[in-house]
């Protein structure tokens, strides 16, 4: 089954843009073996993902974001393909950038959920780089963040 080029961004294994994938690590110098030791993979599953076979979880796809230094949107065939998403990332960065979705400018609006919840500057980046955007809401947002979240506790628990 050969995934779409550009997919919706929100699910378990998320789809990614295999050519975008591919061009990505060969501009970072890397072969795939590389890449899949630097997120905890095999070159097997990076092949899989650059033919379209397979995609890989959040957590995956925000290692290999960061690795490449090119946002997840990208990956996933959104638009932007120069942008690099590096330093940090704050709530008010979020606030303060007029380009940020309706939904997650709430979510970091939101000063006593944002506090109780500590969301750091990776966590900012991987909301601030989902494709759907401007669909998603404040709860969609926060969803999206606890996914991950338990996304990392498995994978850090070995579940």
């Amino acid at each position: 089954m050969r995934l779409p080029a550009q997919t919706n961004c929100v699910t378990v294994e998320t789809p990614i843009n295999g050519a975008r994938l591919k061009a990505a690590r060969k501009n970072a110098g890397l072969r795939q073996h590389q890449l899949a030791a630097r997120v905890g993979t095999t070159q097997g599953h990076i092949s899989s993902i650059e033919v379209g076979r397979r995609g890989a979880s959040i957590e995956m796809l925000t290692q290999i974001a960061n690795v490449l230094q090119v946002t997840i949107g990208w990956l996933c065939g959104g638009a932007n393909p120069n942008l690099v998403s590096t330093g940090p990332i704050s709530a008010e960065s979020i606030l303060d950038d007029t380009a940020s979705p309706p939904g997650l400018v709430a979510f970091a609006g939101d000063q006593k959920l944002v506090a109780s919840l500590a969301v750091q500057s990776d966590e900012w980046r991987t909301l601030r780089a989902l494709l759907p955007g401007g669909r998603l809401t404040k709860q969609g947002y926060l969803m999206v963040l606890l996914a991950i979240r338990a996304n990392l506790d498995d994978t850090q628990s070995g579940a």
